[in-house]
């Protein structure tokens, strides 16, 4: 059995797998070494991988020396796909993950994802495995703390979608700008790839996926476990054809 663990900017997610079937999943604020160790004796877990935002931390380290094979993440890190990318030792681990999860579920297809989370990752993979490259904008949370922050008295507004287009107060203006113009921009995202990539699949992820695909007016494919499912195809490509 394999144990991933993605550690993003907000929240820690963790899945076991047993090959492509995930068997457990759950989802903390922190990254807490003593739950990991417990997972590893009760799924008697073979091979581990991580995937870190954050700077490093030495407990990582000590939960992968547990089992040989293991990874932690890395621009080196053998992958089943070619990344088409200038930069990639600055590829966000969790977009180059998703764009593995989508290249496995959607073999021979054209994917835009979209992942919408803290920041908002918009992003392409080729039918042949070619990671194109993609956009990065502030996250919908992102967008409201930043007027709040960067500004003298416009107030912290909660994150609120409104059937009303124009704002009537203060805190319904800012709710939507920051709430319907994410939504707008990834909207304008999408017709664009659409010109590019005709039949492209639409996948979206991330903790504003429900938000996001609520209100789009697409058929997308969300899966809230995108960069898990991506993580464990990178380890089994990595540990050979017998997994």
């Amino acid at each position: 059995m394999q144990l991933c663990i993605d550690i993003g900017n907000t929240r820690v997610k963790t899945a076991v797998f047993e090959n492509s079937e995930m068997l457990f999943s759950e989802r903390k604020e922190v990254f807490e070494l003593a739950f990991h160790q417990k997972l590893l004796e009760e799924f008697a877990i073979e091979r581990i991988i991580i995937s870190s935002t954050r700077a490093e931390n030495p407990e990582l380290q000590a939960l992968l020396r547990k089992k040989p094979g293991s990874i932690l993440l890395d621009h080196d890190t053998p992958l089943p796909i070619t990344l088409q990318y200038k930069t990639p030792h600055a590829l966000g681990k969790d977009r180059l993950a998703a764009a593995v999860a989508c290249f496995a579920l959607f073999p021979g297809e054209d994917v835009v994802f979209i992942d919408a989370g803290t920041c908002i990752t918009t992003n392409v993979i080729n039918s042949q495995g070619v990671f194109l490259g993609g956009n990065i904008s502030p996250g919908v949370q992102m967008r409201l703390k930043a007027m709040h922050m960067l500004t003298g008295k416009l107030p912290l507004a909660e994150i609120q979608y409104h059937d009303e287009v124009l704002g009537q107060d203060t805190q319904m203006a800012l709710q939507n700008g920051g709430v319907r113009g994410a939504i707008y921009e990834v909207s304008a995202f999408l017709n664009k790839c659409g010109e590019m990539f005709p039949s492209a699949r639409i996948v979206l992820t991330g903790g504003d996926a429900i938000l996001f695909a609520k209100h789009l007016k697409i058929k997308i494919f969300a899966n809230p476990n995108l960069v898990l499912l991506g993580l464990n195809e990178i380890l089994r490509f990595n540990a050979g054809p017998k997994h």
